[in-house]
């Protein structure tokens, strides 16, 4: 059976387990009735056999999935996905909301070719899904253990597309107050930076293994200025998450100076072997990698600061986790995170367990955890962190009975604000993936690294 992407991994499990519903903006709802279904209703029930044709016109032209207003109501919509098939099928919408795999069903108009399913969501909610249909793995979840699909397609309906990554495209759905992406776009008028690959990969006697490792200069750079912040990413974080068009159109509208960032590859995996998700795990190898070999090997090579208060690391998932962790190992060399979707709900150490053995995850939370136990100072902590999360992230986690993300990120934050720390949670109507991540990323740059106005003074 073909394993799914992360991305799916994370779908099938958060919404295919039972969790509470948080009730705020962003929340999904269903069992609610369309407007436009219920008058096609009626017209088939009085025998009307032209309004489902006209009907199927009308979706065909406008696209899919289907937003009607909600009257009185200024903060949500009404969204109901579509499956045009004369058979019976089963027809589940693959995404983060939905309180379950029951939920995410689609429901047959009558004895008609309409399937459907109408959900009531916040007007700022943009995300991705993919539909299942009549899996043989349907539906899913059982007594024994979760299961995951098999077979996945876009929504012929709906002509937007996001190739996460191939053979997988997702359908997006981006309703009308979402959160801006303009700075994530290519503008000609800005000047642009230099994204290149060092020549020979990075070698880590810590790691035992070694990597590609990419830099972006930004527009003017010099060896003969201050030296430059720097920031510390994945190396998704140069197409899949376009880092280096964002820090481009920060530094040319000045509400960011200019500055260098590095994105880390990993190394292959072998046989039964995650690298990527094992080094995530937030356990001190890696995070004495990143402060004793990857920043001495960057400054060796690009001209960048050594002052903390102007490193940051983020990621997002497990690499957003792995990014706190460092800093929390490694204050005297990194002074800012950017956190998103925190994989915080699991224990610190390797994934490779997770499965298998849950009884060998070291606690779970494990990051919370590592926080709490940290004795009391008189000083105020150094390291600041800025989260962002998915509402819809509000499922619990390759387990039954686990904690959320979206739980779990305001645990994070209550637990490092008890300690001190600086810290800012943002949330948003989205799921976990790219366009969430994206849209929260240059708030996230501009509060830790943001021009200060020399008129402003600090409020007393």
């Amino acid at each position: 059976m073909r394993k799914p992407t992360l991305l799916l991994t994370a779908i099938l499990l958060f919404c295919g387990l039972p969790g509470s519903s948080v009730r705020s903006q962003g929340t999904i709802k269903d069992l609610l009735v369309s407007p436009r279904l219920a008058n096609l209703r009626k017209d088939v029930e009085a025998g009307n056999h032209s309004a489902l044709e006209g009907f199927w016109h009308e979706i065909t032209k406008q696209g899919a999935p289907l937003v009607e207003r909600i009257e009185g109501d200024e903060r949500n919509v009404l969204v109901t996905f579509f499956w045009r098939s004369k058979k019976q099928a089963n027809v589940v919408i693959m995404s983060d909301f939905g309180n379950n795999v029951r939920s995410l069903v689609l429901t047959r108009l009558l004895n008609t070719d309409v399937w459907y399913k109408t959900y009531r969501m916040g007007n700022d909610a943009r995300f991705l899904y993919q539909f299942s249909i009549d899996d043989p793995n349907f539906p899913f979840e059982g007594e024994a253990e979760t299961r995951f699909p098999t077979r996945f397609q876009p929504d012929p309906l709906n002509p937007r597309r996001y190739d996460f990554t191939k053979p997988e495209i997702f359908s997006i759905v981006e309703l009308s107050t979402a959160p801006s992406l303009e700075l994530s776009i290519p503008d000609p008028a800005v000047p642009h930076g230099v994204v290149g690959r060092f020549g020979k990969p990075l070698s880590s006697k810590i790691l035992g293994n070694e990597r590609a490792i990419w830099v972006y200069k930004p527009p003017g750079y010099s060896d003969t200025v201050d030296p430059y912040p720097l920031l510390i990413f994945g190396a998704s974080y140069i197409n899949q998450i376009r880092l280096p068009v964002i820090l481009d159109n920060l530094i040319a509208q000045r509400r960011i100076q200019p500055v260098v960032a590095i994105f880390v590859g990993f190394p292959p995996s072998g046989p039964g072997q995650n690298v990527q998700d094992e080094e995530a795990g937030g356990e001190s190898p890696f995070g004495d990698f990143i402060a004793k070999e990857l920043l001495p090997w960057v400054r060796e090579r690009v001209h960048v600061t050594t002052d903390p208060r102007r490193v940051v690391i983020g990621g997002a998932s497990a690499g957003g986790h792995s990014a706190a962790c460092v800093a929390l190992q490694h204050p005297e060399a990194i002074g800012n995170v950017i956190a998103q979707s925190g994989a915080f709900w699991r224990g610190i150490g390797h994934t490779a367990h997770y499965w298998s053995d849950p009884a060998r995850d070291n606690g779970r939370e494990g990051f919370a955890r590592a926080v709490a136990s940290r004795p009391a100072t008189s000083a105020t902590p150094s390291v600041r962190f800025y989260l962002t999360i998915g509402r819809f992230e509000n499922r619990s986690a390759f387990s039954d009975g686990l904690i959320s993300m979206l739980q779990a990120s305001r645990h994070v934050r209550d637990v490092l604000q008890a300690k001190g720390y600086d810290v800012t949670l943002r949330e948003s109507s989205g799921g976990h993936d790219p366009y969430n991540w994206e849209s929260a990323l240059p708030d996230a740059l501009v509060a830790l690294l943001g021009v200060k106005s020399p008129t402003s003074a600090p409020k007393k």
